[in-house]
């Protein structure tokens, strides 16, 4: 991919739709990182992943066998609209982030900006719109992961408002 300009103003998808129904357009300022870019943010569809995986992968992202097709799939069947991609005027895929919601907590994975568009808000708006719409399903707290030499991704959640939670560690098993 290579650098594109970048307009004067961000765009984000309007409130009050329903899931599949068209995006609209609607101006909004970057409040957190000040940042203009003009953009749409909507629901990932599986005809997006080779295009997400490609961003993935451009981001740095550790990716893992739970990011195949096969395995997106299932998390599409549990909650679809918590897997967002940020599009600029182009129709080219410039951020994703996927969220769930297991009923009690939510989680935030795979948040991940274009290097070129690192910087303009994108991020943010995602986490903001993701936000929104774990705290509708009932969400009190979400939860993600950073990677401890992760330095600039744990700089960006503190300036969205995450704090470390120390008390914690992480433990986990693979079945693969």
């Amino acid at each position: 991919m290579t650098p594109r300009a970048h307009p004067a103003k961000l765009w984000i998808v309007g409130a009050g739709r329903t899931h599949g129904e068209a995006i609209e357009l609607v101006p909004v300022a970057s409040s957190v990182f000040g940042g203009s870019y003009r953009m749409k943010i909507r629901e990932f569809s599986m005809e997006d992943y080779a295009e997400v995986y490609r961003l993935w992968h451009r981001s740095g992202l550790n990716l893992v066998p739970s990011d195949q097709p096969d395995e997106i799939e299932k998390k599409l069947a549990r909650d679809p609209e918590l897997f967002l991609v940020a599009e600029d005027e182009a129709g080219l895929i410039v951020g994703c982030v996927i969220g769930a919601w297991d009923g009690r907590r939510a989680w935030i994975y795979h948040i991940c900006t274009d290097p070129d568009c690192q910087r303009l808000g994108v991020g943010a708006m995602l986490m903001e719109e993701l936000e929104k719409r774990l705290i509708a399903l009932g969400a009190i707290k979400i939860n993600l992961l950073v990677r401890k030499q992760n330095i600039k991704g744990k700089q960006f959640y503190r300036k969205l408002g995450y704090d470390l939670q120390e008390e914690f560690d992480l433990m986990g098993k693979r079945f693969f």
